[in-house]
């Protein structure tokens, strides 16, 4: 019951354009119930869209971030999963 009343909570502030899934993704942050970007961690976002675009593997992009002292949100070193999701999402 209570989770079907945060569901339909979290559904009505989505349709009201708010923002309200879950944790924001690297590059942004939640301000006042929006998604806004954040400057320093939009760096590391396009740093991982250079690498990627060099051919380099996700393992690899992952040591280099882990190497170049970048931090993900939650964790002091890259896994290649985390990788992946940050260049499913910006393509």
């Amino acid at each position: 019951m209570i989770a079907r009343r945060l569901r339909r909570g979290r559904q009505h502030k989505a349709e009201q354009g708010g923002y309200a899934f879950g944790g924001p993704p690297l590059g942004y942050r939640a301000q006042g119930g929006e998604l806004v970007e954040n400057d320093d961690e939009m760096l590391v976002v396009e740093r991982i869209r250079e690498l990627g675009a060099e051919g380099k593997s996700l393992r690899d992009i992952a040591k280099v971030l882990t190497g170049e002292g970048l931090r993900t949100k939650r964790s002091e070193r890259w896994h290649p999963y985390t990788v992946k999701r940050v260049l499913d999402r910006v393509g």
